[in-house]
């Protein structure tokens, strides 16, 4: 460990042997070392310099962490095994592992923490893998053997060396589109970016220097001659800007009319007139500033701005327009954790739901003469296989990630149940016990349908709680509620993180009070159908779900439709099938009693 403020050695650390790549959490507070020796990825407290945790990975080599530093994931190259372990750093525990065809050499995640870019021995293209979908969402080509890579600190350009042809290549990290190479030295090996993402410097193992690359020309700048082979490279982080000058906007003038800006320094656009300005120049654009706002612009890096000069654009008046009501969820979605097992609002929710619904059948059952045995024998069959039809079907949701991490396959108490699955599975093994009891099944169902839409809704609150249902991107909607999650366990995918998002799970909620009420105000008249008040139920719920799915941001599966609309779309029909099959016909009429 270098203290960096005297430039000398503070401690040494007793680490596995051959230890390779190191990274360091955005907070500084630990550090990990990829023991390739050991096959061990050890977690080093800054604080107290002692290795806090130690997770078993096959020769690990390199190691990024997500920028919430929740996250690290290993490069392991033991032959036969290699893989990306994925580590939950606070607890120090491997969370799973994606397996590889090839030896992983150098990887780094986005700075929105939405992909990860890892090269592989042998293979000429540059993986991105989607961390929120967990699979390889595009194969970027390079020159011959890519090794590392890097995402630069504003996030709108990626870069990888190609050490064959000894070239810098760059590649949009949005679209993924290859942007072409840059000529750096003989066998590049490393690269470090700036903190304002304009330069880069690459190390050159076999030609002993650095390349001094200006990203935003595209050109090498400078080669600086270094030591013997030089490999990795880090940019100390740039100091905050000094202040230079304030310049004023009024009576539709800059005062003062222009100011020199030095390499680093700021200077203030301050809005006095009393109606909305934005000032523009080929460098910068302030956007509209209201009446007193103020705008700061930060001279070049490399060379001073003298006399800055840009134009005022009045904004005229524009009537202000509805706003959505955004809740900002801070709040950790797990209480508490021992080990593996995590105790979360979801899973209270889930349980008060299962409670709550039993309670409900059983007072209805109460009230149509059935035995309080037959609910409680079919009860314990629907909620097993509604437990187990919920998690099935989030598994098939997400097949890739489960068939990397199956030990997470029955860890339903982390979140991650699919309601349609609770409805089939509780549906079947209801239908069992029916069978298996020689019960007629409508009452029954009758009995099911109003206690399940309950139970739904209050598992809802777990969703709104740990963000496993998530709304689309709500911004910009005039007349919405939108939630924004911002805690690192929060189950929403990372791009959508700290964005308003539609608040899914209490639409959803609402609705189903909205047919809940209907099935009150009705349940006298579908006391003597049995069977009506499930299928009007299932139908009612085939159009919430339908129409709000369109709120919702998941994978089309066919014709336009997500998986749960086509889900619901087929249920729907089923059930209005069945609904005319039982109900449409004329029900038989008594014969008149002859007379004498």
């Amino acid at each position: 460990m270098i203290d960096t403020t005297i430039d000398s050695v503070s401690a040494t650390i007793q680490v596995g042997s051959t230890p390779h790549g190191l990274a360091i959490t955005p907070d500084g507070s630990r550090v990990l070392v990829a023991g390739f020796g050991t096959d061990a990825v050890e977690a080093i407290d800054t604080s107290s310099n002692q290795v806090v945790w130690q997770v078993a990975v096959p020769q690990p080599h390199n190691i990024g962490i997500t920028p919430d530093g929740q996250t690290a994931y290993a490069g392991a190259q033991k032959t036969g095994e290699q893989q990306l372990a994925i580590i939950d750093i606070p607890s120090g525990t491997e969370t799973g592992m994606l397996p590889l065809d090839h030896s992983p050499r150098a990887l780094n995640v986005s700075p929105d923490g939405a992909d990860l870019a890892y090269t592989l021995a042998g293979v000429d293209a540059l993986q991105i893998l989607g961390l929120s979908s967990q699979q390889v969402v595009a194969e970027i080509p390079t020159g011959a053997s890519p090794h590392h890579p890097l995402f630069t600190p504003d996030g709108k350009l990626g870069l990888v060396v190609s050490q064959g042809p000894g070239t810098l290549d760059l590649f949009d990290p949005t679209t993924y589109a290859a942007l072409g190479p840059i000529k750096v030295g003989t066998m590049p090996h490393w690269i470090g970016v700036t903190s304002d993402s304009r330069w880069a410097y690459v190390t050159n193992e076999n030609s002993n220097d650095v390349s001094v690359v200006d990203l935003a020309e595209r050109t090498v700048k400078a080669t600086l001659p270094v030591g013997n082979a030089p490999r990795k490279i880090v940019i100390q982080p740039g100091t905050a800007a000094a202040s230079a000058a304030g310049v004023s906007i009024a009576g539709f003038a800059f005062k003062p009319a222009s100011v020199t800006v030095n390499a680093g320094q700021t200077v203030s656009f301050t809005n006095n007139d009393s109606v909305a300005h934005t000032t523009t120049s080929s460098d910068w654009d302030s956007g509209p500033l209201q009446p007193g706002a103020s705008y700061t612009v930060t001279g070049h890096a490399r060379r001073p701005v003298a006399g800055i000069r840009a134009l005022i654009r009045h904004e005229p008046a524009t009537v202000p327009r509805a706003t959505a009501v955004t809740l900002t969820f801070a709040f950790d979605p797990v209480i508490a954790q021992l080990g593996p097992l995590q105790l979360g609002w979801h899973g209270i929710f889930t349980t008060l739901a299962v409670v709550t619904a039993l309670w409900l059948a059983g007072r209805l059952a109460k009230t149509r003469g059935i035995p309080q045995e037959v609910v409680n024998q079919v009860a314990i069959w629907g909620v097993v296989g509604g437990l187990i039809g919920a998690r099935l079907f989030h598994v098939a949701d997400h097949l890739s990630f489960y068939l990397a991490s199956p030990l997470l396959i029955p860890a339903v108490w982390e979140g991650g149940i699919a309601v349609y699955g609770a409805f089939i599975g509780g549906l079947v093994g209801g239908g069992i016990a029916a069978w298996r009891s020689h019960l007629d099944p409508w009452p029954l169902l009758d009995i099911a349908a109003p206690s399940m839409i309950v139970g739904q809704g209050i598992g809802r609150l777990g969703c709104l709680c740990n963000g496993d249902a998530w709304g689309a991107d709500a911004t910009g909607c005039p007349f919405c509620l939108a939630i924004r999650y911002t805690n690192q366990n929060d189950l929403l995918p990372a791009d959508l993180k700290g964005v308003p998002t539609y608040a899914y799970p209490a639409y959803e909620i609402a609705a189903e009070v909205l047919l809940l009420a209907v099935w009150w105000l009705a349940r006298k008249r579908l006391e003597n159908r049995p069977g009506l008040t499930f299928l009007l139920g299932a139908i009612g719920y085939a159009v919430i779900r339908f129409g709000l799915t369109f709120l919702r941001q998941e994978t089309i599966v066919l014709a336009g439709m997500q998986e749960a609309q086509l889900i619901a779309l087929v249920t729907g029909v089923l059930a209005l099938g069945v609904a005319i099959w039982r109900f449409g016909r004329p029900r038989p009429t008594a014969a008149p009693i002859p007379t004498t």
